[in-house]
């Protein structure tokens, strides 16, 4: 017997390629190319998601292979999402009442058909080659013999920002601000007093850790599933139904993707691969995000769960 913590600390997360290299590569000689399905959780997101479809639509018309897209109403009543359902692009699943964004990805995976899942908030923009980009990833890490969970960065902006309103996204429109790339160390950031060490700290944690390649354990205040954030990432299809999709003790904001995650690292040795070019937009809009406040609340009690229940369970 051993903990999800003890395999987290074993695990090698050398995926052993150049990132920037495989991005420059060309999709089109390749063939056969992975069906993807974007999985996209809805709730009372509204006009915004409107712009998130257009943004997509461009990244799937770059994309040279098959995509679908599957979108979980998870019980909206303000802005259903019935007011988007002449959209052609997407396929709906309806909940009658709100359940929570686990159980609206759950489903969305069950009834996936792509061999690549690719989770994404409604209030995300991609870039146009960011389906393209984390395909280049997995098949190269596939081609080295590893399962890959590939993970995009943002640029925090509201819904004022002219780029929502833009007919294009390209990667160079993205000026990431991801805590990822580069951050100091805010004090609301605290999950645990030992977490208190870091405030001020100036960390750029991706190139720290040779972009996620030398990661171990615990990296200061963050295991490598808390790299993974939920608006815009990629895995393997049966990669996450073996691990039985999301856990359903996370519900609502924070850690919601991470217990997936943590349990395809840990239990089936999949590397987390970051996609350095580009990324999205994830806009923070009042309306239709919890307040800050509430997040904080929410993160130290998300926080104490995972790291002193949910990895010291032991695994068989």
């Amino acid at each position: 017997m051993t903990t999800r913590r003890e395999l987290l600390e074993k695990h090698d997360n050398n995926y052993a390629f150049d990132v920037s290299e495989v991005l420059l590569a060309d999709l089109a000689r390749v063939k056969p190319l992975p069906m993807v399905s974007v999985v996209i959780p809805y709730y009372e997101t509204g006009k915004i998601f409107d712009r998130c479809l257009h943004f997509l639509q461009r990244a799937i018309n770059q994309y040279p292979g098959q995509v679908e897209v599957i979108v979980v109403d998870d019980g909206s009543s303000k802005y259903p999402l019935l007011d988007h359902t002449n959209n052609t692009l997407i396929r709906t699943i309806v909940f009658e009442e709100n359940q929570g964004r686990t159980a609206a990805r759950n489903v969305g995976l069950a009834a996936a058909r792509g061999k690549i899942i690719m989770f994404l908030d409604s209030d995300v923009l991609v870039d146009e080659s960011l389906i393209s980009n984390h395909i280049k990833l997995h098949l190269r890490a596939t081609e080295g013999g590893k399962r890959a969970i590939c993970i995009s960065f943002f640029e925090f902006t509201d819904g004022k920002s002219e780029k929502v309103f833009k007919d294009r996204l390209t990667a160079k429109d993205i000026n990431v601000n991801d805590f990822r790339i580069s951050c100091t160390y805010r004090e609301t950031w605290i999950g645990c007093d030992e977490d208190k060490q870091y405030i001020g700290q100036d960390m750029q944690l991706i190139n720290e850790t040779g972009e996620l390649k030398t990661w171990v354990g615990q990296y200061k205040a963050w295991m490598l599933p808390n790299m993974i954030l939920g608006g815009a990432f990629s895995v393997q299809k049966e990669e996450m139904v073996a691990v039985g999709g999301f856990d359903s003790r996370f519900k609502g904001y924070g850690f919601t993707e991470t217990s997936a995650v943590t349990k395809m690292v840990a239990e089936r040795g999949n590397v987390v691969v970051p996609c350095i070019l580009g990324g999205a937009l994830h806009i923070e809009d009042q309306e239709i995000n919890v307040p800050q406040a509430e997040k904080d609340r929410i993160f130290k009690k998300k926080h104490d769960f995972y790291f002193n229940t949910f990895i010291m369970e032991q695994i068989q």
